[in-house]
């Protein structure tokens, strides 16, 4: 009996309450990567106000816009909340954590909340430079256009286009998201008798600290919508850097002499569906048979 009495309460007892702890404060780790990879991801799906091409923000066309804290707000909302029922999506779900819907497992043995707070860090969804010897070679290039043949023009007044002679597409497509997440060990029932026995006030840290990081290169082609593709797309083609001012006049200076050089068009990009319909050439020429 002395022995049950005793295993029981140095062993049992505490045994029971540490599983139980250890299995939660394991799930908050699990949950920690689980956002780190989660806004990683969605930072390449939705674009933000600052990021690159310019095109991409301007209203009227369907292209997806989210803030760099809407994606974090909507990480913590799916994946530090817990509730019996399923949530509906609704514009709720870029609100972050509400007071009091913290996640209900996570709770001390005296039901305290174990969670403190939790979220992305503050700029680490900011866009970085593509880790790339072509893209710092395409950035000299871009700077030199700018200084010596765009801002000259732009200065007479000539050439208006920020893109002129230049390959405009995005470069920062790097995303390295770090996350966080505060484990309130002040919660624990232990500081009202911190001053008793060994367990002092200064071997009781006032939280913990869990961290998870992601990376991904969103280097790639996406387009959302038609009018996005074409802005795309006249990036990669260069004969768009000839669609100014100065090289229409040109076209139709020299269209009322030779009026089929005035049909030239160096900027047109084409987003119609290739037809389906058998090719034929002549004479060096390829054309659809319809």
């Amino acid at each position: 009996m002395t022995e049950f009495v005793v295993m029981t309460a140095g062993v049992l007892l505490i045994l029971f309450l540490v599983v139980p702890t250890l299995a939660k404060l394991l799930d908050m780790s699990f949950q920690t990567q689980q956002l780190a990879r989660y806004v990683t991801w969605e930072r390449t799906v939705w674009y933000d106000n600052g990021d690159q091409p310019s095109e991409t923000t301007e209203p009227g066309y369907d292209v997806a816009v989210r803030s760099d804290a809407a994606i974090s707000a909507s990480g913590e909302k799916r994946l530090l909340t817990f509730a019996a029922a399923p949530e509906v999506l609704s514009s709720a779900d870029v609100s972050g954590i509400a007071a009091g819907s913290q996640h209900a497992l996570w709770r001390w043995s005296n039901g305290a909340q174990m969670l403190g707070s939790g979220g992305a860090d503050s700029g680490s969804l900011n866009p970085q430079g593509t880790p790339s010897f072509a893209y710092k070679v395409l950035g000299v290039y871009n700077d030199g256009m700018e200084l010596m043949i765009r801002k000259p023009l732009d200065m007479l007044n000539i050439v208006g286009d920020e893109g002129f002679l230049k390959v405009d597409h995005p470069v920062d497509n790097y995303f390295k998201p770090s996350v966080s997440m505060q484990v309130n060990l002040a919660n624990t029932g232990l500081e009202a008798n911190a001053s008793k026995g060994f367990l002092g006030p200064a071997y009781l840290p006032d939280g913990l600290t869990m961290t998870a990081n992601g990376a991904i290169l969103a280097d790639g082609w996406n387009a959302q919508g038609e009018h996005h593709f074409k802005e795309r797309a006249d990036d990669f083609a260069i004969g768009t850097m000839m669609d100014n001012a100065v090289i229409n006049a040109v076209i139709s200076f020299i269209g009322n002499f030779e009026p089929t050089f005035g049909k030239v068009d160096f900027g047109y990009v084409g987003t119609e569906p290739i037809p389906e319909a058998d090719v034929e050439c002549d004479f060096g020429f390829c054309y659809f048979d319809e």
